[in-house]
């Protein structure tokens, strides 16, 4: 009995221990492996360069002066952080900046400052370079127009190339610019002048914990009663005890048929259905007739709506002229019901304060997919606002198809590393070497006809923006890679003969 005990002990022991080390070994695989990934690449290589160089930037100096005007100083260094000497020649480091370095001010012979195209400039190694080896340090400056703010100045995403060879993006650099611009609090590298007198002095300093918690420390208002925004014009009879709640009984939905789309977006919203009579009690009613205020605020009546919510008579009734102000009616609706289903007795009379109510998204120099301008879209709808300007094109990007000119889209719409711009644009605002960023991207018709129709039916008007003839780039490179495949100029911005814009 013992000597099986024993033998059963050993067993289960010996299986622990080998389960032990089973996991073990599969958690340092996976460990190592991963930091393998990272760290890996065969020492020596450009990738190998890219993920163990590490770049540190900081702003030295926003108060020089030069003869073009007021400029800042920063400070580049780089740390050898891998296991191979970083080479002495045959790199290249790309970055985006938008204040224009003043090229030969880099203060080291051994380093090089280059204008690529645009923002795009590249440090590249003078013959006097030695390179870096493991553990050593480099640094140098060069001066730049303007005064830079430490972060919103500075982009990510710089990148390697090594003896032609494809690029990386160096890691210490990826993602978030604060991971690698060192904050220097001094008077001098936030400072834009020194002169009080002067139209730039800064009269203030940055504030600090101790100004922001002072500054911030303001009474509780507590929560609005009527969450709606914008506030209604006029509410009368809210009482937030008495409440319809739309989680009891059967609602449905009925009115006008000039109201049907509005109808139906509140039937989707809540999972109600549309009736063709109108029932006894429980249900919403949109009905067409004016609204008037007793107010004397200028208002655009095209959008105005009455809300009544009456939980006495289990209605909500909704009146409005046009089926816009059906549809503001509708989202303050939305917005009075609570999480539990609930809907506070109340009566009010809204409309606009100004007709156009508008926000403006910049997808051309960084695109926004589909997807988020309809989301977009619903949100602003929330808020009842009505005007979506779309910045369409820039320099930075082409992002609607127009058919028959193809390479508005193909090369005109794409960021990466291509110095010559033949098949894309270089990567602007630090968007990366690669083409899957946010640098690239367009809508096809069949996406701006969806987002058209989507808008319409949140009663926002999309207005498009094409910005030509200034802040064309991406039009001229994509129609200058026309002009090469099918030797038509028809188009063009540019004289092939000349190489001018017309």
């Amino acid at each position: 009995m013992r000597r099986t005990t024993r033998a059963y002990l050993r067993k289960v022991v010996v299986l622990g221990l080998l389960c032990f080390g089973v996991l073990f070994a599969v958690h340092h695989w996976s460990v190592s492996g991963t930091s393998r990934r990272r760290t890996t690449a065969r020492p020596g290589t450009v990738q190998d360069f890219a993920e163990t160089l590490k770049v540190s930037v900081r702003v030295e100096k926003n108060l020089q002066l030069h003869v073009s005007g007021s400029s800042h100083v920063r400070e580049v260094t780089l740390t050898n952080n891998g296991t191979s000497d970083f080479p002495s020649q045959d790199w290249e480091i790309f970055f985006t900046q938008i204040y224009i370095p003043l090229i030969g001010l880099v203060d080291h012979p051994e380093m090089k400052l280059s204008h690529v195209q645009g923002q795009v400039y590249m440090f590249s190694p003078r013959p006097g370079f030695k390179g870096i080896p493991p553990g050593g340090v480099y640094r140098f400056t060069y001066e730049s127009n303007g005064n830079s703010l430490v972060y919103t100045d500075t982009f990510p995403n710089w990148y390697l190339t090594y003896k032609g060879s494809y690029p990386y993006v160096l890691e210490s650099t990826r993602g978030d610019p604060a991971k690698f611009m060192e904050i220097q609090n001094t008077p001098q590298s936030w400072k834009a002048s020194s002169d009080q007198s002067s139209y730039d002095f800064d009269h203030h300093n940055p504030p600090t914990s101790a100004d922001r918690y002072t500054r911030d420390s303001v009474q509780d208002l507590g929560t609005d009663p009527i969450p709606v925004i914008p506030t209604p014009l006029e509410v009368e009879k809210f009482k937030k005890e008495t409440a319809i709640n739309m989680h009891r009984n059967s609602w449905v939905i009925v009115g006008d048929s000039s109201f049907l789309s509005e109808m139906e977006f509140l039937a989707h919203a809540w999972q109600l259905k549309i009736s063709a009579s109108e029932p006894y009690k429980y249900y919403i009613k949109l009905k067409k007739a004016k609204v008037s205020f007793s107010t004397n605020v200028a208002i655009h009546h095209e959008e105005a709506y009455s809300l009544e919510v009456s939980p006495a008579a289990s209605t909500i009734t909704i009146t409005a002229n046009k089926p816009a102000g059906a549809f503001n009616a509708v989202q303050s609706l939305i917005a009075l019901r609570n999480t539990e289903g609930k809907i506070p007795s109340v009566v009010i009379h809204d409309a606009p304060r100004f007709k156009y109510r508008g926000l403006m998204l910049d997808v051309a120099r960084n695109f926004h997919s589909k997807e988020t301008i309809m989301r977009l879209i619903r949100l602003m709808a929330m808020y009842k606002l009505n005007k979506l300007h779309l910045h369409l094109t820039d320099d930075e990007g082409w992002r609607i198809e127009i058919p028959g000119l193809e390479e508005l889209v193909s090369v005109g719409s794409r960021r990466c590393h291509d110095v010559a711009e033949t098949e894309c644009l270089l990567p602007f605002l630090g968007s990366g070497p690669r083409s899957h960023n946010v640098g690239t991207g367009y809508y096809t018709v069949s996406d701006y006809q969806e987002i058209l129709a989507y808008a319409v039916r949140h009663h926002i008007e999309v207005i498009p923006e094409v910005d030509v003839p200034g802040h064309a780039h991406a039009a001229v490179v994509a129609m200058k890679q026309r002009y090469l495949k099918t030797g038509s100029s028809k188009y063009g911005y540019m004289d092939m003969k000349s190489n001018l814009i017309k």
